[in-house]
């Protein structure tokens, strides 16, 4: 995976990948080891032609900035649960071929427990594209 996230020569894969790991984030409630995180990245490298990664956020705000961040959302994007759905409904600004982000979930799940379920809902409702930029989600945490 290159700094910008990009992989070309990818083979699409399907919208949603399984959690890695359930339950508490790790012992204690600690962030998932970095290790974890980063291995999800690199598998998602391996199938999808731009990766965007999202980790160490536990509010809205900085997890919709994160959000916009890992997939280079347009200048006009406001950090608002419209403005991801309308900008993941589009990717157009991204490269042809799948596109996945990899979410280390735990903190928000932990942190605002309604917000992570909305987010997540807007996630998956989106990685059922189709087209030039099929969505893939993989929550890590």
């Amino acid at each position: 995976m290159t700094p910008d996230g990009q992989r070309s020569g990818a083979e699409p894969s399907g919208p949603v990948a399984p959690r890695s790991g359930a339950g508490p984030a790790a012992p204690g409630g600690g962030a998932v080891p970095s290790a974890r995180v980063d291995e999800a990245a690199a598998a998602a490298s391996a199938r999808s032609r731009t990766v965007g990664v999202v980790r160490d956020v536990a509010d809205k705000r900085s997890t919709l900035a994160a959000l916009g961040r890992a997939l280079r959302f347009p200048d006009y994007y406001a950090t608002n649960l419209d403005a991801l759905e309308e900008c993941l409904r589009d990717l157009s600004w991204l490269p042809v071929g799948p596109v996945e982000i990899v979410w280390e979930d735990g903190p928000l799940r932990d942190a605002d427990p309604r917000t992570h379920r909305v987010l997540g809902e807007i996630l998956a409702a989106a990685s059922g594209s189709e087209g030039d930029h099929p969505l893939r989600i993989t929550r890590v945490g």
